[in-house]
């Protein structure tokens, strides 16, 4: 997930930035030296801080060597700007950067670029004396050791790259607390603020420094497809599930798989159909052809009791499809059985049937929101989601996918554990109907109910824009539980 607007503060993967030059002009002070300082979840990592000296090409002007003691000596050998540059955006790294007055060494970095003919591309930033404007605009100073006095730190190895950039880095963090008092919870929210101090602007424009808090430009969830928020599970899941007795073998499994072109079928006592979804396990087509290729040809004839997994993640009839959706990639699975308001299984929805349904940040979000504990949980859970998920298809998340579909109990339905679902009665769900599977081998039947004037090409008028009927959200949730 890239770094939006949405991000709560204490959540920025961030990097505090200072710079040591020749001049306080920032089209034509040379960069000397370089500090940098990683910000992660609101702790500062100064175990990967990175610092290296640069040679400007040109002596270092006495007045500036005295501010922080740089001189020519320190620089000769140690490489061009050219050479620190690559090392520096990987230190970026899509980043947010943060430091003191950065606006200066926002307008220096571009110079530089444009000087040197070196790749820039600006990054968002946020300055902690404007922050710090914001949140104690009555302090008789802002400066970096006047606010790291006022919040009890202590600023080391002033005038340096890397001290200076340390100092900053532990002044945000103290920040974030105070700006979350008034209301500034996430990076477009400060950059905001940032942007909205009209004579600190002012001044930065006079002194040709960049803006250090351009105003966001991104939606603070980014581009949502409302198809997800409009229409429910039971508008597209399959209606009618195949079950198939304990004994049945895996080949007689994937007959009817391959005879009904589905991509699932669930295990039950007798291949009975409208149990409670307890009473299930599912076999999927992956599990299928991972037994296969774990013992060839005599997994066929293996009964499905030792290989479905069980309890089986479900979703609700009613629920949203969003919900299927970030439920799907939380828990890294592409099948969820579908249950009735009474807890009887009465469909199935598959990664298959979401495929046109681009997860974008506030589908994944909207799961996320109700798993998490906590606000600090939730950023946890945002930023290695971040990493990627089944939705973006990166990180951990896609590991999970490469895995056994493991259907187990959802936590949401049940915080207790074991696969419990939110439901009322037991029993076979009224309406719904078994139909033996022909040519599948004995015990192997489909069951759910028959939904009115439905006939071949249900699914795909319901599928088609111009003939299903959507089902409007009313007003401001709270959503239904899932």
């Amino acid at each position: 997930m890239p770094t939006t607007g949405a991000m709560p503060l204490f959540a920025l993967d961030a990097v505090a930035l200072d710079l040591e030059t020749t001049g306080l002009d920032p089209s034509q002070a040379l960069i000397i030296e370089i500090g940098a300082v990683p910000v992660s979840r609101a702790t500062v990592r100064s175990e990967r801080a990175y610092s290296r000296l640069v040679d400007p090409g040109t002596p270092i002007p006495p007045r500036s060597t005295e501010i922080h003691g740089i001189t020519d000596a320190m620089v000769r050998g140690a490489g061009p700007l050219a050479e620190a540059w690559v090392e520096l955006d990987g230190v970026l790294q899509g980043r947010v950067l943060i430091g003191h007055s950065t606006g200066y060494d926002l307008a220096v970095l571009a110079a530089e670029a444009r000087r040197r003919h070196l790749p820039w591309t600006r990054p968002r930033a946020l300055c902690v004396r404007l922050l710090s404007l914001i949140v104690a605009p009555a302090l008789a100073s802002h400066s970096l050791e006047a606010l790291a006095s006022w919040l009890g730190l202590e600023a080391r190895d002033r005038h340096r790259a890397l001290g200076d950039a340390e100092t900053a880095a532990r002044i945000f963090v103290a920040l974030v607390p105070l700006l979350q008092s008034k209301g500034i919870r996430t990076l477009a929210e400060a950059e905001r603020a940032c942007a909205s101090l009209g004579v600190e602007m002012e001044r930065h424009r006079g002194a040709g420094w960049e803006p250090p808090a351009a105003e966001p430009r991104d939606t603070p969830l980014g581009s949502v497809d409302t198809h997800a928020y409009r229409h429910k599970v039971g508008d597209i899941m399959a209606r009618r599930v195949v079950v198939v007795a304990p004994e049945t073998t895996l080949g007689e499994a994937m007959a009817a798989m391959v005879d009904r072109s589905i991509s699932s079928v669930f295990v039950a006592p007798d291949a009975a159909a409208g149990l409670d979804v307890s009473a299930y396990a599912i076999v999927t087509e992956r599990d299928a052809m991972r037994r296969i290729a774990a013992f060839g040809a005599a997994a066929l004839t293996e009964p499905v009791r030792s290989i479905g997994s069980s309890p089986v993640h479900t979703i609700r009839e009613q629920a949203f499809l969003y919900r299927a959706v970030g439920r799907m990639s939380r828990i890294g699975t592409r099948h969820l059985g579908v249950r009735s308001e009474a807890g009887t299984l009465v469909g199935v929805v598959s990664a298959r049937d979401l495929l046109k349904l681009r997860a974008g940040p506030a589908i994944a979000l909207a799961d996320s929101i109700e798993a998490a504990p906590t606000a600090e949980d939730l950023a946890t859970r945002l930023v290695d989601a971040a990493g990627g998920g089944p939705v973006a298809g990166r990180g951990r998340s896609r590991r999970r996918y490469r895995q056994p579909d493991r259907q187990r109990g959802d936590p949401l339905d049940d915080p207790a554990g074991g696969g419990a679902r939110d439901r009322g009665h037991g029993g076979r769900r009224p309406g719904s109907a078994t139909v033996p599977v022909r040519g599948a081998g004995a015990g192997i039947r489909r069951a759910g109910r028959k939904p009115a004037g439905a006939g071949p090409g249900q699914r795909d008028r319901l599928r088609d824009p111009a003939r299903r009927t959507a089902s409007r959200i009313a007003g401001s949730p709270p959503w239904p539980s899932a």
